[in-house]
């Protein structure tokens, strides 16, 4: 791709990033919280649940990115609904932010306190309600961890199909709209969780939708809050989908001569449409580390230091699972594809997958290069885009050449580990760096925008999975457009007066009765009456339709109509159905929830 596009799309992210970065540097060092302030919080959270001094403050200031650790003046762990919807209106009220975090193994930044004010941390609450065995579905609550969930589900022979590597907690999954490993077969994070209850920023507690499969009335809520970075609201529980343990199971790990041979294969397996969930590609700088850092364990695998795929095959028996691995294993060979390594046993592919998901960790080792030359501050750029598939072999032969190129014209040589979901034609570099080294730093900065603003030219994205925190926001205006992104603003800041009855279908969707009785209520406070967390006295005096007495939906096919909009108060409850309308007004208008994140500055 011509070099000098690149270049001018790279400088204006880069411009962009300056821009926020002096947002944030206005963003840190502030206190919000005063003595009266401490104590409504301490009054609403217990004592025992809440932190202003010492390592806790420390722990919560960073997450698993290089970016530099912001401190928050107060921690606050969360143990329920009510507790969260108290700090969030007392926080609403005195302009406080909150930065919502769980285990926080975010690579972008989103969990870091730039704005001060409070951490609330969600990784307390981590319990599995209820599972339906009939629906295949689980109702979890956020702060549970990926791996916690699945030792839950394997004595009920089943598993949660999405699978990043960093055993984030599922708040933090869906925040981010995560993936990893197995999305190949079984998608990300959005395709998987069925309905989220969150709290707004003025401590509103929503419910995006019921559990059935099919729903078509109303906004899709859920989807909203999917992607959202903490920006819009707190997730707290979900429903999200299992899937039973597959009856067949095969893996098989593949040596290649080049990377673009590499790349290639997986363009030609995935278009074979062969049950693979999973084609994980390494680079082959990835492959050294892998054998570094196995060197001191006990029986160290030692793999050929070349580009290499990591293939598996989830069927309904062990014999289709192996004639789809034969398929692969064909398709391969087409692209030199050479040195097939295959598991069956659950061992051997634990054994395989372990090193793998050991590929971000592994580029640790690559620390002991610059602390041999004197490096004092080593730090992890770890960054990932997502292209088109058919893009993906150009993208990433660029990308690699680029961190060739510039060791050649700046004598400044950064190991590049490259690895990835290749069937997504999505890819991570993980780079360790001297942030001590201004040069060293700029280099690798012009490395990375250039990437992005390759994926960008590529028609991707310049994330797939990691979200944008902090560290991407300066490349949304290029790659979304500043229309869309004031719309985005717009959902979180108030619409001007003569805005908020202009939308189109006046009647439909909302309802002109809901409309009408939500935008009449004198204070949020109306709708926190009644039994347990908004019970059916909430409903009072707003609809005289009695509520619904199943879990089922009012129209599943058929498109939403004025004459059905009235329905939604009962079947959503008076909280989902007056978030439409509060869209309008905006779901943070004084924007306490995770300052300085996902969006830019500059497109208010």
């Amino acid at each position: 791709m011509e070099r000098q596009r690149i270049d001018v799309l790279a400088r204006q992210i880069q411009a962009g990033f300056t821009e926020e970065s002096a947002v944030r540097q206005s963003l840190e060092g502030r206190k919000f919280l005063t003595p009266k302030i401490v104590d409504l919080l301490v009054a609403c959270a217990g004592e025992e649940n809440v932190f202003t001094a010492g390592a806790e403050l420390e722990k919560h200031s960073q997450d698993h990115s290089h970016h530099l650790p912001c401190s928050p003046e107060m921690v606050i762990y969360a143990r329920s609904t009510e507790m969260i919807s108290g700090i969030m209106r007392i926080c609403n009220s005195h302009r406080v932010p909150v930065t919502p975090c769980g285990a926080r193994t975010g690579l972008e930044g989103g969990s870091i306190p730039v704005g001060g004010g409070v951490s609330l941390d969600l990784s307390k609450m981590n319990q599995v309600l209820k599972l339906y065995q009939d629906e295949l579905q689980v109702h979890v609550q956020a702060g549970i961890k990926k791996e916690a969930l699945n030792d839950y589900l394997e004595s009920e022979g089943l598993f949660f199909q999405v699978d990043p590597a960093s055993n984030p907690s599922l708040g933090g999954m869906a925040a981010t709209g995560s993936s990893g490993t197995l999305c190949c077969k079984y998608g990300t994070m959005k395709e998987n969780v069925i309905s989220l209850t969150v709290v707004l920023a003025d401590g509103t507690v929503v419910t995006t939708r019921r559990r059935t499969r099919k729903n078509s009335t109303g906004y899709d809520l859920t989807h909203l809050c999917m992607g959202q970075e903490g920006t819009l609201a707190v997730p707290w529980l979900g429903f999200v989908k299992v899937t039973p343990q597959p009856s067949g199971e095969s893996s098989l790990r593949v040596s290649f001569d080049s990377l673009q041979a590499c790349s290639r294969a997986v363009v030609k397996l995935k278009q074979a449409q062969l049950s693979l969930s999973r084609v994980e590609l390494l680079n082959a700088q990835s492959i050294l580390s892998l054998n570094d850092s196995q060197k001191n364990r006990a029986n160290p695998i030692q793999l050929e230091p070349v580009p290499t795929l990591f293939l598996q095959v989830h069927a309904t028996s062990a014999a289709l699972a192996a004639q789809e691995l034969d398929s692969a294993k064909a398709i391969a060979e087409t692209e030199g594809g050479r040195s097939f390594v295959l598991a069956t046993e659950k061992e051997e592919q634990q054994q395989l997958w372990d090193l793998r998901r050991g590929a971000y960790f592994a580029c640790q080792s690559n620390r002991k290069h610059l602390v041999a030359r004197g490096a004092t501050d080593v730090r992890m750029l770890t960054t990932d885009v997502c292209v088109p598939l058919s893009d993906f072999p150009a993208l990433i032969e660029e990308t690699e050449e680029d961190y060739n190129a510039t060791a050649e014209e700046t004598g400044i040589r950064f190991l590049c580990n490259i690895f990835g979901h290749a069937a997504d034609g999505n890819f991570h570099c993980c780079v360790m760096f001297d942030h001590g080294n201004a040069k060293e730093v700029e280099v690798l900065h012009q490395l990375d925008r250039r990437m992005w603003a390759r994926a960008l030219a590529h028609g991707g994205v310049v994330s797939g999975e990691h979200g944008a925190g902090m560290g991407k926001v300066s490349a949304l205006a290029e790659e979304w457009g500043t229309d869309a992104i004031g719309v985005m603003w717009r959902l979180k800041k108030p619409l001007g007066p003569t805005q908020r009855t202009a939308l189109a279908e006046p009647g439909c969707i909302v309802g002109t009765l809901i409309t009408a009785q939500t935008e009449q209520l004198s204070s949020r406070a109306m709708l926190r009456q009644g039994s347990g967390v908004f019970g059916a006295d909430s409903l009072q005096g707003l609809s005289t339709r009695a509520p619904l007495q199943s879990d089922g939906d009012r129209d599943s096919d058929r498109r939403l109509s004025g004459a059905k909009s009235e329905a939604l108060q009962p079947e959503f409850s008076v909280c989902h159905a007056s978030l439409s309308p509060s869209l309008l007004r905006c779901l943070d208008e004084h924007e306490i929830l995770n300052p300085g994140k996902l969006l830019p500055s500059g497109t208010r």
